[in-house]
């Protein structure tokens, strides 16, 4: 730029100055040469911008299991200045052991596929994420700070039920569930409705518990909505209605819950609240049964047992008792014995 500079002014017909460093134009453009481009200064927003693109991009990597990427994005975003709550939130839930973890430690084979399959991802997930409990609980509670709805529901659901990390603490848990519920979390209206309901970190108040438990209904949550079926059935904070509880026993099933569906079931065999239908009973028994409620197993054999839409099979029926009894179900225990009783006592192939 110097040598184009002197070369203009060599060929032009002004007369120049015979010292060249006293003509002004050119110390200008000498120091523009000599110094270094100047770069704008990134702003608070571009880096809140940027952190919320990697954590979207760490969810997304999350989603397709591609667990490790996730967790080195996800802890450049929840890190350092202006880090990003989402992607907080996300490294617990990476490292998070969830409740009952334990029980996914034993042989796959004694559990339902579906459960099966979940607790393996749960497993395949851990030996991927190098992150102790403490760790996790620490991300979660940097993450509640912030004021992130979904990080305060689940801290206040720590220490409602505990852990190693995060002992029982209703009124710490009460602080962090309200707050997530008076923002809308259906997770934590439902959390407060039981808090209520049982006393709680509050006073035992029916009548507030239902209220939650109809908030989170009213949000979609399908447990809640299972919850307030139970209220209408027994009463409990509200009118006693046969028919609404059937109604939301019925939208819960609908919306995949196992308990509500086998309840359902039940309902449509005895006839309570709603006529008997056998083959409906049957058909939501089954869908419950293949989330591997033990209560659905053994009202099938049930079924069985007494010809309630099927042939009579007591054979059958005493088969699915078993398997209900092998699930952890006292009842099926029971009526295994007494159907086998019955079998000994009436056929002859099986008195050896």
């Amino acid at each position: 730029a110097v040598a184009l500079a002197l070369a203009f002014y060599a060929g032009s017909a002004v007369n120049t100055p015979q010292n060249p460093s006293a003509v002004p134009e050119l110390d200008t453009v000498a120091d523009a040469a000599a110094s270094p481009p100047v770069q704008a200064e990134i702003t608070p927003e571009q880096i809140k911008a940027q952190k919320a693109e990697q954590a979207r991009q760490a969810e997304a990597l999350y989603d397709a299991k591609e667990y490790k990427k996730a967790q080195a994005l996800a802890l450049e975003a929840a890190s350092g200045e202006y880090a990003n709550a989402d992607a907080q939130l996300l490294m617990y839930r990476l490292g998070a052991n969830p409740a009952g973890l334990e029980a996914f430690q034993m042989p796959t084979s004694a559990l339902p596929n579906e459960i099966a399959a979940a607790a393996q991802e749960r497993l395949d997930m851990s030996a991927k994420v190098a992150m102790t409990w403490e760790e996790s609980i620490e991300w979660l509670e940097k993450s509640a700070k912030q004021g992130h709805v979904k990080a305060n529901a689940y801290l206040g659901m720590q220490y409602l039920f505990g852990s190693r990390v995060a002992p029982k603490n209703y009124t710490t848990a009460l602080k962090h569930i309200r707050f997530a519920a008076d923002r809308g979390s259906n997770h934590a209206q439902q959390n407060l409705g039981y808090m209520y309901q049982e006393g709680f970190g509050v006073t035992k108040d029916q009548v507030s518990s239902f209220n939650w438990y109809k908030r989170s209904a009213d949000g979609g949550s399908t447990s809640a909505t299972r919850h307030v079926a139970w209220s209408y059935d027994q009463g409990w904070g509200v009118a006693k209605s046969l028919t609404r509880a059937i109604s939301y026993f019925r939208k819960a099933a609908e919306a995949g819950d196992a308990e509500a569906q086998s309840e359902l079931g039940h309902r449509l065999i005895s006839g309570i609240g709603t006529p008997k239908d056998y083959n409906a009973a049957r058909y939501w028994l089954a869908k419950a049964a293949k989330q591997g409620d033990v209560i659905a197993i053994r009202n099938i054999g049930v079924m069985y047992e007494n010809g309630y839409g099927v042939r009579e099979d007591d054979v059958q029926a005493y088969k699915l008792f078993l398997v209900a009894s092998d699930l952890g179900d006292r009842d099926g225990a029971y009526f295994a014995g007494n159907t086998l009783w019955g079998l000994v006592k009436h056929d002859s192939r099986f008195r050896e």
